[in-house]
């Protein structure tokens, strides 16, 4: 709802009081937009607070059904609005800190360096200067470790607590399997990176997140000089979203019907994947990579089902399958251009 400037400038006159402790309502023209951008900023919140609160697909942690606050339905005057966002921002920040803590004693940043630099170091230094009253339109952080979710558009504690959300989506998904096979993989993805460059082969080629592994084993893979910094790189290094290079693996198991304990692929295995995926056109892939991811998502809610007839699939299943499956279109067009090259190997 558009408010008039007559109606704004007060909440903002109020609120530089509150900063200036009463002393004075004049502050600088920075410091003024500033507040503007608080109260703007709290007046959104109580537009949109209902869908926000919730989960990846828009539902409310232990909530009943129902209607979001919407400030034109109740006819909210701009301070109104203010003082409902305002207390919405509060209750994010303390839901935010709270589902944090619940994630880190159990955390695991498997040596990745982006990951726990942004969650373990960087989110308590949020926390810690986040400013619910003057500045909460204020992300404060970079948060460098990229999720799967598009959250760019959103700044602040709505910014922090989405990111929250997806990393404990992300651990949840991780968990399922041993933390040494999410190791290797990431070390498979790692080491194909380093292959990949050495013959020259190119991001494109490597196809983002989705090289983990190749047809060799470490010990065959190529020399690497101590001293060369750009080959001194693992898993600790990798800058992408790890879930995504476990999920991948996965799927593309599933795809070539490999076990999970095999992680490296064979050369006969590559032949199969990259005859099927030249066969088949871009659609008809899409909808088998799909198919693999069903069944691993159908397996997860039966492992997680109080009752094993129970077909409807858990929230936490639903909420994965909806995070993760938006990888299978990019996935599916880099198979069909590296079959249709002859290059499939590079990718997996």
């Amino acid at each position: 709802m558009h408010y008039e400037m007559e109606e704004l400038i007060p909440i903002v006159g109020r609120l530089a009081e509150k900063y200036t402790a009463n002393e004075s309502t004049s502050v600088t023209y920075e410091k003024a937009e500033q507040l503007m951008g608080a109260v703007l900023y709290c007046i959104h919140e109580a537009e949109r607070q209902g869908p926000q609160e919730g989960d990846a697909s828009g539902n409310i942690e232990g909530a009943s059904d129902r209607h979001p606050l919407t400030v034109t339905e109740k006819k909210l005057s701009a301070k109104q609005a203010y003082e409902a966002g305002a207390a919405c921002v509060e209750q994010k920040t303390r839901k935010a800190l709270k589902l944090y803590h619940e994630i880190l004693p159990e955390f695991q940043s498997y040596e990745n360096e982006c990951l726990y630099d942004t969650f373990v170091k960087g989110l308590p230094e949020f926390f810690k200067w986040y400013d619910v009253k003057f500045q909460p339109q204020n992300t404060i952080l970079t948060m460098d470790y990229p999720v799967l979710k598009d959250i760019s558009g959103l700044s602040g504690i709505d910014k922090v607590y989405a990111f929250i959300k997806c990393i404990r989506l992300e651990q949840r998904f991780l968990k399922k399997f041993p933390r040494s096979y999410v190791a290797e993989i990431l070390e498979q993805y790692a080491c194909g990176i380093i292959r990949n460059m050495e013959s020259g082969g190119t991001d494109s080629e490597i196809g983002g997140a989705h090289s983990a592994e190749g047809d060799q084993d470490s010990s065959e893979a190529p020399h690497v000089d101590e001293n060369d910094a750009f080959y001194e790189y693992s898993r600790k290094d990798i800058m992408e979203n790890l879930c995504e290079i476990v999920f991948i693996s996965v799927i593309l198991h599933i795809l070539a019907r490999k076990p999970l304990s095999e992680p490296i692929f064979l050369e006969s295995e590559h032949a199969l994947l990259e005859e099927m995926c030249f066969q088949k056109e871009l659609p008809e892939i899409r909808e088998r990579l799909r198919d693999a991811a069903e069944v691993l998502f159908e397996q997860y809610d039966n492992e997680h089902a109080e009752d094993k007839e129970i077909t409807k699939k858990s929230r936490t299943g639903r909420e994965l399958s909806e995070y993760l499956s938006g990888t299978i279109d990019g996935l599916a067009a880099r198979l069909k251009t590296a079959a249709d090259c002859g290059t499939i190997r590079n990718l997996i």
